[in-house]
């Protein structure tokens, strides 16, 4: 499931962060609300964990220490990204919005 989670994750990170030039961000929007939809109503218990840790794990490569040439790809990740991946990380499959319900 871990495999399926990351190419789910790698999709979701398309739509989200694809310039217009490569995909229509109307239909992007589209895909994306629909897919957040089929999470929260279709995926289980086990599939929604999935996909939290592959954000957890995504998120974990581009905040890595710098290596020992001083190198670190969290410098490439803009504050929009991060907080998608902590967005989901949290279970907030819905993007940057807190799911009904939620407070924040």
């Amino acid at each position: 499931m871990k495999n399926l989670a990351d190419s789910v994750l790698d999709y979701l990170w398309f739509l989200e962060f694809s310039d217009e030039d490569i995909c229509d961000p109307d239909y992007s929007l589209k895909l994306l609300e629909n897919l957040a939809v089929e999470i929260k109503e279709n995926y289980s218990d086990a599939e929604k964990e999935a996909l939290q840790d592959a954000a957890k794990r995504r998120l974990e490569d581009w905040l890595q220490k710098p290596d020992e040439h001083g190198y670190s790809p969290r410098g490439r990740l803009t504050d929009d990204q991060k907080l998608f991946l902590e967005a989901l990380a949290s279970g907030r499959f819905n993007g940057y919005l807190p799911e009904d319900g939620d407070e924040d």
